[in-house]
């Protein structure tokens, strides 16, 4: 979808530097930060939430969880023992992720509010 929008945006199809594309999952939202010369710095598409649950992916299995790498990963002892040590420390980082998300904000705007409450 970044692809796209700069190609849009390059291509003078869209001349704003925030749009929203209409997809088959719904509208994305696209904002494209310039630099001084009008050129395109960065692209940012606000996807929603990700899924590893097989019935939010279009996909054709009989498992529940279509990847599932970290669990494995859990049968191991020492990484095990490794994750529960910091367990608290990421469940700390998943609150303020999903905070942020209910808030529908990316980590930059999240970054700009904070900045502007520091002046």
């Amino acid at each position: 979808l970044r692809c796209f929008a700069k190609f849009v945006y390059d291509n003078n199809i869209v001349n704003k530097d925030e749009f929203e594309v209409y997809t088959l999952d719904g509208i994305k939202k696209i904002k494209i930060d310039l630099n001084d010369n009008k050129d395109i710095k960065s692209i940012t598409v606000n996807m929603g939430r990700g899924s590893f649950q097989s019935n939010n992916i279009p996909v054709d299995t009989d498992k529940e969880v279509f990847i599932n790498r970290f669990q494995n990963k859990l049968e191991n002892e020492e990484f095990r023992k490794e994750y529960e040590t910091i367990q608290p420390e990421i469940d700390i980082i998943k609150a303020l992720v999903d905070a942020r998300n209910s808030l529908n904000l990316t980590q930059k705007e999240l970054r700009g509010r904070k900045q502007r409450r520091r002046q």
